[in-house]
């Protein structure tokens, strides 16, 4: 198939990676998480959302142009 041969397809799956190893080092640590200020805990979810953000753009991205649907395979 096409799409494996895309370096979208590859920038995608390593975004996927980084966002799984960090909830597994957000759960982790949660404690110390707990403690910070209001204002870092603040930036701590924008910065996820960003990056959940980003990962779904490219989900939309690879679906629009490739017709790659993860969900129907």
């Amino acid at each position: 198939m096409y799409i494996y041969k895309t370096p979208s397809f590859y920038a995608h799956i390593i975004n996927g990676l980084f966002l799984f190893v960090a909830f597994i080092l957000l759960f982790k640590h949660y404690s110390q998480l707990e403690k910070l200020e209001p204002y870092k805990k603040i930036t701590v979810v924008l910065i996820f959302s960003i990056c959940i953000g980003v990962h779904g753009l490219s989900h939309l991205g690879l679906e629009k142009i490739y017709g790659y649907n993860p969900l129907n395979i």
